[in-house]
């Protein structure tokens, strides 16, 4: 399994057969020169001198995309000039349109569709936010906190067990008030969201990379030769 929410999620139906723990592993971060920093965040929002947030992911329920455009509508009234992209396309596409029009906020939420470029939307961001439900492990999370990103979250699935003290803020699901607090924290301390994204990526480089990946998947192989 991908991490122990869904270890425990498989564990009755799997009894007593054991459940291995190998998180997903992580591509190193693209760097981007000032130049091309600029240029992405200037196509993305007009202004690259605007706070830009990030989501990825699919546009489906588990994800609560609902709850973070209305956590947009709260933090525009003291951050106006703070934009959200969404990367990524689902069922809920024309849904989430709609509900960006009728608050008004097509000039601070962007819905990118599905892309190609994650990892450079990511290196040209600020801050990842993670609004969902429910989750496993989400890759998304994992490949913001290694691009040097500090996170906002919800408390489900193994999120909190990778959002380790410093590297983020966690809060509870299916509370956009609280979504919007926490990003109002870190949008007023620039000198702590930096710091959380450099620990973010100490954190993911050290245990997420493809090398830890591998060694867990041979360490793994060979347990079980050895057992055979």
């Amino acid at each position: 399994a991908v991490g122990q929410s869904v270890a425990e999620a498989y564990q009755k139906r799997l009894f007593p057969r054991k459940i291995n723990i190998i998180p997903n592993a992580v591509a190193d971060p693209v760097i981007l020169s000032v130049k091309e920093r600029i240029a992405i965040r200037s196509q993305l929002c007009g202004d690259p001198n605007r706070p830009l947030l990030i989501s990825v992911g699919r546009l489906t329920e588990a994800k609560g995309y609902s709850d973070l455009i209305d956590a947009c509508a709260i933090l525009r009234q003291s951050h106006p000039e703070a934009a959200l992209i969404i990367a990524g396309n689902g069922t809920l596409f024309r849904d989430l349109l709609e509900q960006i029009h009728r608050l008004c906020l097509q000039q601070n939420v962007f819905l990118l569709g599905a892309r190609s470029d994650v990892p450079y939307l990511l290196a040209a961001c600020d801050i990842f936010v993670n609004s969902s439900h429910w989750e496993g492990l989400p890759l998304s999370v994992l490949e913001a906190m290694m691009a040097g990103l500090p996170i906002i979250a919800t408390q489900v699935g193994d999120i909190p067990r990778v959002i380790i003290p410093g590297t983020g803020l966690l809060v509870p699901p299916k509370q956009p008030g609280q979504i919007a607090a926490a990003l109002q924290n870190l949008l007023d301390a620039p000198t702590l969201r930096k710091e959380m994204g450099q620990k973010a990526a100490e954190h993911a480089q050290t245990n997420y990379n493809s090398s830890a990946w591998f060694d867990q998947w041979i360490s793994l192989y060979e347990s079980v030769k050895q057992d055979g």
